[in-house]
């Protein structure tokens, strides 16, 4: 007997049936469109807070300046002191003028070493900058302030690598409103930027120094009698101060190197 095969197509049917069930609570149309519309309140605040604070941040020429101007905006929302330690190469990059290179064994790109530098706000009575971490923990409670205080230790990176972090006094209202993260990021994004700066600052000085030395013997060159001697020169004629230019002419210099 020859078995015949017989294939077709069933589109499945669902069927939903009422349960006929009445939820106990059921969700109020009026404080749902009050959520939403709070919510939406707080997404501006939180816009507007950040375009505020990025303006606030964003000519600083060097990190107690930017510190202090954080303290200054973080006052006006409610919040107490704060205080700013970061690596001491991040710190003395802000001194690049002074400081023509960085020792080696500032740079750390992994963890915290060992001692920070305070940055804001400075010590009383002492020029020592560098704190441990057992100084560090210590300090906030040397406030003379009534009652208690709560301190928020938050972390500072470069991407992934970590260059201090910030103590936050009674920061209520960031994390009331959720504007801590928010803040941290401008913050950080304020110092980067103000790290990239001082960087090129350095590395312009630098090829500056080159461009007026000569190479071999490290005396000036004639761009530097063009840049340095002859606007000095203008401005002695100008206020009728005396001045001279004496001019050397080394035969056989050879003989001198």
């Amino acid at each position: 007997m020859q078995r015949k095969l017989i294939y077709t197509h069933l589109s499945p049917t669902f069927v939903r049936k009422a349960a006929a069930c009445v939820s106990q609570n059921p969700p109020d149309r009026g404080e749902y469109v009050i959520k939403r519309i709070v919510a939406e309140a707080r997404q501006s605040d939180m816009q507007n807070w950040m375009m505020d604070l990025n303006r606030v941040l964003l000519d600083c020429t060097g990190y107690t300046e930017l510190a202090g101007r954080m303290q200054n905006w973080l006052t006006k929302h409610g919040c107490g002191n704060i205080y700013l330690f970061l690596n001491p190469d991040i710190f003395m990059s802000e001194n690049i003028d002074a400081l023509p290179e960085l020792p080696e064994d500032t740079y750390q790109t992994e963890g915290y070493p060992e001692e920070m530098a305070l940055v804001y706000p400075p010590l009383d009575g002492t020029n020592r900058l560098q704190l441990n971490l057992k100084e560090i923990l210590s300090l906030p409670q040397t406030e003379a302030t009534k009652g208690q205080n709560i301190y928020q230790f938050c972390p500072l990176h470069f991407r992934e690598r970590e260059i201090g972090f910030l103590i936050i006094t009674n920061c209520d209202y960031l994390l009331e409103h959720q504007f801590l993260f928010e803040t941290l990021n401008a913050l950080q994004t304020s110092m980067e930027a103000l790290y990239a700066r001082l960087t090129l600052r350095k590395m312009n000085k630098q090829l500056s120094q080159l461009y007026i030395h000569d190479s071999l013997t490290g005396l000036y060159n004639r761009m530097a009698y063009e840049k340095l001697a002859m606007p000095l020169f203008h401005q002695c004629m100008q206020e009728n101060q005396p001045v001279g230019i004496m001019f050397v002419d080394a035969d056989h210099p050879k003989y001198i190197k």
